[in-house]
């Protein structure tokens, strides 16, 4: 008698017990991956759709950076909340560029005129405030000719979010 048969005498419970256990570990690991190899393209949607925030990478994280020649005096979680809900900056932000690259960009990230307003001092050529107008100050040329279109869709594609278009 070997050392193993010496110890599985002893303890014959405790070696049912640990079989038993085996046993129903193994039943469950089979059904769950028949189920899983049968709903696969749920498990699938569900991973996709709803992946976990913590291990993606911001796509937030010094974007407002980006976009210092266009206004500052912002921060990245601020810009996040402009960008997905809508939500104004705690103060209004003077624009420094142009006013047709406020209406690309605010039409881009799907922002009424209005919201723009309210989120932005939006200066004309007097240098006085004045209110943007998506009829009246839209681009001269097609938006792809502006600095900001790029820099706007980049965040929104890296965001997941969809692009409105001009």
């Amino acid at each position: 008698m070997t050392q193993f048969d010496n110890c599985v005498c002893e303890h014959d419970a405790g070696a049912a017990a640990v079989l038993n256990d085996w046993w129903i570990g193994r039943t469950y690991f089979v059904m769950m991956h028949d189920w899983a190899r049968q709903n696969a393209y749920l498990t699938d949607f569900i991973e996709n759709r709803f992946r976990p925030q913590v291990f993606q990478k911001n796509p937030f994280n010094g974007a407002a950076r980006k976009f210092r020649n266009y206004f500052s005096g912002v921060c990245d979680n601020d810009l996040e909340a402009f960008v997905r809900y809508g939500v104004p900056f705690p103060k209004r932000i003077t624009w420094r560029g142009e006013r047709c690259e406020a209406v690309i960009m605010g039409k881009l990230m799907g922002r009424t005129c209005a919201e723009m307003n309210h989120a932005f001092l939006i200066l004309g050529a007097d240098r006085m405030p004045k209110v943007l107008s998506y009829q009246r100050d839209f681009p001269k040329m097609g938006e792809q000719y502006y600095g900001i279109t790029p820099l706007t869709q980049e965040l929104m594609k890296a965001a997941h979010l969809e692009t409105g278009l001009l």
